[in-house]
């Protein structure tokens, strides 16, 4: 899991005027989650993964983002975007992943990442259940004073 803010992403990624191919070294079974920091995000970033079977293991996580706009003309994106709170404008030229957003302004297609129309298919964190039971005979009681308040009701 890799944490940046904005900018950081930008200086890790950005290459204008290049082919903008990138290659990502992870060990079979491996997954890079890319958590990127910041509400309104220009992402002149140009991406063209160089291994969909890598690829399709890394996701970028805009968990704070209100506005993503993928800013590159015809530049590619390669890798998987969640950013449930956001509004996603895609790049030109296409990407290629799964894309879980609030909502989307499309300016070129989004593709699997090989002909099998594969998504994500990295693992996702494990994260405990930190909530609690309700216990049974509380559930009850509640249910029960439901009832009884409403057959009140119908008498009166």
């Amino acid at each position: 899991m890799l944490n940046l803010t904005q900018s950081e992403m930008m200086a890790l990624f950005e290459n204008p005027g290049a082919t903008g191919d990138i290659g990502f070294a992870l060990d079979t079974g491996v997954s890079l989650i890319i958590n990127v920091a910041g509400t309104d995000i220009d992402a002149d970033i140009r991406m063209n993964t160089v291994d969909d079977a890598v690829a399709s293991r890394v996701l970028f996580n805009f968990y704070e983002a209100n506005t993503i706009d993928f800013v590159t003309p015809w530049g590619n994106f390669g890798a998987s975007v969640l950013a449930p709170f956001a509004e996603v404008t895609t790049p030109q030229g296409g990407a290629f992943g799964t894309f879980v957003v609030g909502s989307m302004i499309q300016r070129g297609e989004l593709r699997p990442y090989d002909d099998q129309q594969t998504g994500y298919a990295g693992a996702l964190p494990d994260f405990p259940d930190d909530t609690p039971a309700v216990p049974l005979p509380a559930g009850l009681l509640l249910l029960g004073s439901a009832f009884a308040l409403a057959g009140l009701r119908r008498r009166g």
